[in-house]
């Protein structure tokens, strides 16, 4: 679990250096903000959009998700340009065990966001 934490601080630490990392993990709240604050605006005052909530839903949901895979994705392919990963093969840690924290990172994140969006953004009751 310590390197589990460990991993997901120097990810962390990686991930605000970048612009664009920025960006990915600020979509999930503005997805977040879509669905809860925009979409009953727009179908109150366009009802003919008011049956495409679920569709709305659903994308914020499949894109929350996609965007933690581009972030990570995104990440091996830097730490392999910048031939990172010659020097995690001297570390204790297995490169199996790195990847399978990174992607338990993503998948509980993104379950987490997702959660949120159909629990808490209004849509589905």
């Amino acid at each position: 679990m310590n390197t589990l934490l460990t991993l997901s601080r120097a990810d962390l630490r990686s991930t605000f250096r970048d612009p664009i990392f920025k960006g990915l993990l600020a979509f999930p709240f503005v997805a977040f903000a879509i669905v809860r604050y925009v979409w009953p605006w727009l179908s109150a005052r366009f009802p003919v959009v008011a049956p495409y909530g679920e569709v709305l839903l659903m994308w914020a949901c499949l894109q929350s998700a996609t965007m933690f895979g581009m972030i990570y994705g995104f990440l091996f392919l830097e730490e392999k340009e910048d031939r990172v990963w010659e020097a995690i093969r001297v570390l204790p840690v297995t490169t199996a065990r790195l990847v399978a924290s990174r992607l338990l990172v993503g998948v509980a994140v993104s379950t987490l966001v997702n959660w949120a969006l159909i629990h808490r953004g209004g849509i589905v009751d």
